[in-house]
């Protein structure tokens, strides 16, 4: 479909309901108009006023129906992924809760230790997801997407920010610990899968926890 046909598409469909109701409105007074010696010698202009009337009345309805399912299935999907998102903040918070006990066994350990570093990284990337799982004010307004608090949010822009923050802030420590887990022969595959292409918080999760899932295997 060509490109100027959706546009058009995208303008025409927010104003579609209330155009048939528009029209009528036209047509009454065009019928108001036409002198009444004229509508008289001319029957058939108010039979096809009337046929007109009817297919407006029609045409209204059906729009105002195909708009009221198209603003059902938006609101579907917007919650739909307000459900997911949380969902996701649920699974970040329950991955730095199971590492409350490596954590805690780790204190001792000098700040320099493979195991304390492994399990400190794997924590502060949860926290940072947990941080960034949702946009400030989202699911307030719009169902997700619309302003809050004087916020606007685009969720696609939010998530691409939290992946640049991410590889700003972890892949150089993610990359080290990577290769240091590696040395001393402790490999994972959907580390080392989600290492080498981290597409979105999904993978940075399973990079979390896969990391700290190696460093309860570590002595100490």
């Amino acid at each position: 479909m060509p490109q100027s046909v959706i546009d058009f598409w995208h303008w025409f469909w927010p104003i579609a309901p209330g155009i048939c109701v528009c029209l009528l409105g036209a047509e009454a007074l065009a019928i108001t108009l036409i002198p009444v010696k004229a509508l008289e010698e001319r029957k058939w202009i108010k039979r096809a006023a009337i046929i007109v009337c009817f297919i407006l009345a029609g045409g209204e309805i059906w729009m105002v129906k195909l708009d009221r399912k198209a603003t059902d299935e938006q609101h579907k999907h917007d919650m739909q992924d307000i459900f997911d998102r949380f969902v996701k903040l649920d699974q970040d918070v329950l991955a730095l809760h199971s590492n409350a006990p490596v954590t805690a066994a780790t204190r001792s350990l000098p700040t320099d230790n493979l195991k304390r570093q492994a399990v400190d990284l794997s924590n502060e990337i949860l926290s940072f997801l947990i941080s960034r799982e949702a946009p400030p004010g989202y699911g307030q307004g719009g169902y997700g997407e619309g302003p809050f608090g004087g916020k606007p949010t685009d969720t696609k822009d939010y998530d691409a920010q939290t992946m640049r923050s991410y590889f700003d802030a972890f892949q150089i420590r993610v990359n080290r610990m990577h290769d240091g887990l590696k040395k001393r022969g402790l490999t994972d595959p959907e580390f080392d899968t989600d290492y080498a292409n981290t597409v979105n918080t999904y993978s940075i999760r399973t990079i979390a926890q896969r990391i700290a899932a190696l460093a309860k295997r570590l002595p100490g």
